[in-house]
């Protein structure tokens, strides 16, 4: 240790969500992300953390491939403090990828330019090792809808239909840069060329509200399966509704994929 001013470090960190209540850490629980992951630093660093900030609440269920977090120490460590002797003390389903200091005035929320998320389905039934990790979906796809709808959510809208309450917020307008649907191929995993196909919702934004994602998922499954057209998507964007044009997506196939500054 270097120095006795505090020291911040940038993690990216990636985690299977199904194990846990969330990202946020929790008074009644220590099941969180947060939780377990400020655990693991103050037993390495002999309880030096002071604080540490995720780049977004993930809720329970929910994985990340590229959570950025920012933490604050009460001196200097080199950096794979993290990297090796915190991932020791980590389940195998919360890892520390990267790690570099960075300034104090970085915050992973305020400096965020866009934030990707992707949901991903599949007709594979359901498997004991995959449970949990993708929503499994029986129904015949139509993809060019599918397209056509995802794209109408493109732009600067009042999401005030795509939101749960949980989280103040200030405003319900969020931009989408882009929104996409996509068969994916996972043939590193060996799995859908023996049992079924996967396919992508994958969805850029500068933000997003809580359980946004998952509404948007459900609304476009209802298209999907006839219950909603387009013209009520798109009227969705514009007005207040009664009701939700879907059910929310189960948590099991959604995935923080990166967030970029």
């Amino acid at each position: 240790m270097s120095s006795k001013s505090p020291t911040f470090y940038k993690l990216l960190i990636s985690y299977m969500g199904r194990e846990f209540l969330g990202w946020q850490k929790q008074s009644q629980s220590f099941n969180t992300v947060q939780g377990i992951l400020e655990k693991a630093i103050n037993k390495v660093s002999k309880d030096a953390l002071i604080n540490s900030i995720g780049s977004g609440r993930t809720d329970t269920g929910v994985h990340a491939l590229g959570q950025v977090v920012r933490v604050e120490m009460k001196s200097d460590y080199p950096l794979d403090m993290f990297t090796k002797g915190v991932n020791n003390f980590l389940p195998p389903s919360i890892r520390i990828l990267e790690v570099e200091h960075c300034d104090q005035n970085f915050h992973p929320v305020f400096n965020s330019k866009k934030k990707v998320y992707k949901y991903v389905i599949g007709s594979l039934p359901t498997r004991p090792f995959l449970d949990g990790l993708f929503l499994y979906y029986p129904y015949e796809l139509n993809e060019e809808l599918l397209k056509k709808g995802a794209k109408a959510f493109e732009g600067k809208y009042d999401f005030c239909n795509y939101f749960c309450t949980g989280t103040d917020v200030t405003s319900t307008t969020r931009k989408i840069f882009s929104c996409e649907f996509s068969k994916v191929s996972y043939v590193d995993l060996g799995f859908n060329q023996i049992y079924g196909d996967f396919y992508e919702f994958r969805i850029e934004g500068e933000g997003f509200l809580k359980q946004m994602v998952r509404l948007i998922v459900g609304a476009l499954l209802s298209l999907n399966e006839g219950r909603v057209d387009l013209q009520d998507i798109r009227t969705s964007l514009q007005v207040p509704l009664r009701q939700k044009l879907g059910p929310t997506a189960p948590p099991d196939g959604l995935y923080l994929d990166r967030v970029d500054y």
